[in-house]
């Protein structure tokens, strides 16, 4: 089985129009059974009349929804005040198709089309939404399209499709293990990958992934890679934060729970161990009196049920561990796993640029870097070459240019042996001044020590 969710629309009399009849056609030869879910209408024979009269109450329900959300709070809240939540859904069209196999189409009959419909309702949280199933029998063998408009006819509100083919390919995945239709081996491998919190999608960039590599263009690697290492490092932050806090969150919920009832427990076997142990005559007479009135053994009978007790609570609060130290592993895995995957596909992206790059390019790369050096190199000397070329430029008519270069340069040289009278932290100390040697720090304490002794 394959599913494939189509873009969501406005119209849902257009989409009624597109799947009753052939493409480019006002026929309906390849339409086949169609079946309505949650709708008031009773079947009859004509089928595309059927469809237009579902398509004019789904659509009423996405017009209405408003009006459905303050009669559902009417009636379960009676005494608050309706408030408005959310906004109106501008897209209420909603359908997908299933399709199989040619190799299936021995097993591909109307009750297999109608139940896996309903699977896939099911899998997509919309079993509760009005919906129609469509039969088209164009192919080999027969697919079904679903059009829903995801909006509870009774509570109005709007079914969660985050994620919406992902939730379809599983259950693609179950379906055909369950009827023994082809198994599509990668789409188990990429859901499986996709359960270990890793990225598994198709070759085309998303529109936010394509936005982001658009801002690739006009930046170095090194650029990117330093952008990405800040950007990832913020998540982990950010992930660390929220798992301390639905930690603390966790502790508060077992101290509320739990820990004060085994606390109790603890305290109360401590106390009964304490007054076993205690010394003196008094305790002696008082223990030997609960044994021959049979109290004794009621107490320890008591002792091991609160123990008992407490090993239980103790055991609950480590089954409840277990879920949050999943919880926490698996959400730490999927953002290695989701940071692994960007740098994956920025290699790529850099890689695909520089095979794209022709000769010229490069040779244009090379021209730009090597003027760039240059003009650094020229920085770094306060301009000396730059000077020197335009004074090269103003006297070509001279008949030695090179000899007054020289002795511009000899000129330079010698105004900084001049300034190398004094001494400074940039030109340092004169060569040609005497250095005193400096005295050692322990020279007066060696000497002391001479004295005395």
């Amino acid at each position: 089985m394959i599913p494939r969710v189509a873009k969501s629309g406005r119209s849902f009399k257009g989409a009624m129009l597109y799947y009753s009849h052939d493409k480019e056609a006002k026929t309906s030869d390849r339409l086949g059974f169609v079946e309505l879910v949650n709708l008031p209408i009773l079947p009859g024979e004509d089928r595309v009349r059927d469809l237009e009269r579902a398509g004019a109450i789904m659509a009423w329900t996405a017009i209405h929804q408003e009006e459905i959300k303050q009669l559902h709070h009417q009636q379960t809240s009676p005494g608050t005040p309706f408030r408005r939540s959310g906004r109106k859904l501008e897209k209420p069209v909603y359908s997908f198709s299933l399709r199989f196999a040619p190799e299936d189409a021995t097993r591909i009959d109307e009750a297999m089309l109608k139940r896996a419909a309903h699977g896939a309702l099911k899998a997509l949280g919309m079993e509760r939404c009005q919906a129609v199933i469509v039969e088209h029998k164009d192919s080999i063998p027969a697919h079904v399209h679903v059009l829903v408009c995801p909006i509870d006819p009774k509570t109005g509100q709007t079914v969660n499709r985050q994620k919406d083919f992902y939730k379809l390919s599983r259950f693609a995945q179950a379906f055909s293990r369950e009827h023994g239709l082809r198994i599509l081996h990668e789409r188990e491998k990429n859901n499986e990958r996709r359960r270990r919190g890793e990225i598994a999608k198709y070759k085309g960039l998303t529109r936010s992934e394509w936005e982001i590599v658009r801002g690739y263009r006009n930046k170095t690697r090194a650029k990117v890679e330093r952008e990405r290492f800040e950007q990832q490092q913020t998540d982990r932050v950010q992930l660390s934060k929220r798992q301390h806090d639905e930690i603390a969150r966790f502790k508060a919920f077992l101290a509320k729970t739990w820990k004060r009832d085994r606390d109790t427990i603890d305290a109360e076997i401590q106390r009964r161990r304490v007054r076993e142990a205690m010394p003196g005559i008094f305790a002696r007479a008082s223990r030997a009196v609960r044994r021959l009135t049979g109290r004794a053994r009621d107490e320890s009978r008591e002792l091991a049920q609160l123990i008992k007790t407490r090993d239980n609570i103790t055991m609950r609060m480590n089954e409840a561990r277990i879920p949050l130290a999943r919880k926490l592993r698996d959400q730490r895995l999927a953002l290695e796993n989701r940071h692994k995957a960007e740098m994956l596909r920025d290699q790529q992206y850099f890689e695909a640029r520089a095979r794209g790059q022709s000769e010229s390019d490069r040779a244009a790369s090379a021209v730009r870097k090597k003027s760039f050096r240059q003009a650094s190199r020229d920085r770094r000397g306060d301009g000396l070459d730059s000077i020197l070329e335009e004074l090269r430029t103003d006297i070509v008519a001279d008949a030695h240019p090179d000899k007054i270069i020289d002795d511009f340069r000899q000129s330079l040289a010698g105004e900084t042996e001049s300034r190398r009278g004094k001494w400074s932290r940039a030109t340092g100390r004169n060569e040609d001044r005497p250095k005193r040697p400096r005295r050692p720090r322990n020279a007066d304490r060696n000497r002391d020590g001479d004295r005395e002794r």
